[in-house]
């Protein structure tokens, strides 16, 4: 009986594991950084603030967040300084024969603590200096409606265990190769007044988003479903070998 247990308990294991392999691999939203040919926009504190816009495809909520960026002074080194940041979903306001689209109202935010972004397999030359963040908000997750459009803002924002370490005013989100929708916009003054990336001085013509990736986990009811049959199959056999007996 012992190590029946002991085996079921494994297979319960193994199949979390699994969920949650999938979970980290169900991508929402993807637009990846252009390391060739792309640059870093400053963001941070509350100005300049840069957003880009997305669309909720499936009406999952956002449990977590991926990003790339790099600083003036990049280190070049396998991690970078560790940096606090905020991030905020923003309701979309629609553009008009006049006006690009923007963020309007903040509707949710997520203050992560200082941590290090590390270097993935999107750097393809050494001189593509830059890092990756991941961030897990299931504590804080963003409920979406399937079929929306909203504004995303990353900011680098002062570490409270480090306040004289200034290097997050020199921290940049990167640029992507992915375009959808409008450019991405920044606030410079911290005043609500949106302007296109499109009007950036180091634009050359392309359209500028930036590079972020959001993901969200299987819906609880396939881990239920899978622990639920590999139960029955374990009763089952137990019944099986009771009545035999």
């Amino acid at each position: 009986m012992k190590r029946s247990l002991i085996i079921l308990a494994a297979a319960f294991l193994l199949i979390g594991i699994s969920v949650q392999a999938d979970a980290q691999g169900d991508i929402k939203w993807s637009q990846k950084p252009d390391w060739a040919e792309g640059y870093d926009i400053l963001s941070y504190d509350t100005k300049p603030l840069v957003a880009d816009d997305f669309e909720c495809l499936d009406g999952k909520p956002v449990t977590d967040i991926h990003w790339w960026g790099s600083y003036t002074d990049d280190p070049g080194t396998d991690q970078s300084p560790s940096t606090a940041f905020q991030i905020k979903f923003w309701r979309d306001v629609p553009a008009t024969t006049t006006t690009f689209s923007h963020p309007g109202q903040c509707l949710h935010t997520v203050d992560i603590d200082a941590f290090s972004g590390y270097k993935d397999d999107w750097q393809i030359l050494a001189e593509h200096h830059g890092y990756r963040w991941d961030a897990n908000i299931t504590w804080s997750p963003f409920d979406q409606t399937q079929g929306t459009i909203y504004w995303i803002s990353i900011a680098a924002q002062p570490d409270p265990a480090n306040p004289n370490d200034e290097s997050y005013k020199t921290w940049g989100w990167k640029t992507s190769n992915d375009h959808w929708n409008d450019e991405a916009v920044v606030d410079k003054n911290g005043q609500g007044i949106w302007e296109s990336l499109g009007e950036h001085k180091y634009n050359q013509g392309k359209k500028i988003d930036m590079a972020f990736e959001l993901t969200t986990p299987e819906p609880v009811s396939s881990v239920l479903f899978l622990m639920g049959g590999v139960s029955l199959a374990y009763f089952g056999r137990k019944r099986r070998r009771s009545v035999r007996g």
